[in-house]
């Protein structure tokens, strides 16, 4: 199975909202809020290749009782090349009876099409904190990190916490503008110490 999208015109009415995914760099349609906040998750994990929402439709050819067609939200490729599809819905409505049948009905139809997982993502564990970094980091994904002065910058916040500003005005010396700070947060090779917005005080550190 390839991760190419494959949408049922029958589907694309619902389609509520068009997002840049950096990790696939091509825009993604999604049907809600809630997939675009989980989608913004998604770019941040660091186990996820790439994704792509409504990747296809199934349709009930056989007659099957209980359902016409059904659209998973995501297709999630990972790096050690495995993939999964993904249901997306908000917590409160996964613990309805009606809900849960449904979703074991869908599992149940993904695996027999395609032999492939469906996982169910929610808000449940989702830190309003964190979501809020992930939408103000995510822009600073489309700037290229130079290696060499990546480790400058491990040389400089090694074994300490330091604030943002303190790391502009060190990446400005190197001859860069201030927004690779960031860049360096969006990317994983620093991390702030408290997950709130960030601003110029924020103190970072090394992410590992």
């Amino acid at each position: 199975m390839e991760l190419n999208r494959t949408i049922n015109k029958a589907n694309t009415h619902r389609i509520a909202v068009n997002s840049y995914s950096y990790k696939n760099h091509a825009i993604q349609a999604q049907e809600s809020l809630h997939e675009v906040n989980t989608c913004d998750v998604l770019e941040f994990n660091q186990h996820i290749k790439r994704y792509i929402t409504q990747p296809m439709t199934f349709m009930n050819y056989g007659g099957e009782p209980g359902w016409r067609q059904y659209t998973p939200d995501l297709l999630i490729e990972y790096l050690d090349g495995s993939l999964e599809f993904g249901e997306i819905k908000v917590f409160s409505a996964t613990q309805k009876e009606s809900f849960k049948s449904k979703f074991e009905l869908h599992k149940h139809i993904v695996k027999e099409r395609t032999g492939k997982n469906l996982v169910l993502f929610t808000d449940e564990n989702l830190s309003a904190g964190l979501l809020a970094q992930y939408k103000q980091l995510k822009p600073f994904l489309a700037i290229q990190l130079a290696p060499q002065v990546n480790a400058q910058v491990i040389d400089l916040v090694k074994n300490k916490r330091i604030t943002l500003r303190e790391v502009e005005a060190f990446v400005v010396a190197l001859g860069l503008k201030p927004q690779y700070a960031m860049a360096l947060i969006a990317q994983n090779l620093l991390k702030t110490v408290d997950m709130t917005i960030i601003t110029r005080n924020s103190l970072v550190e090394l992410s590992t």
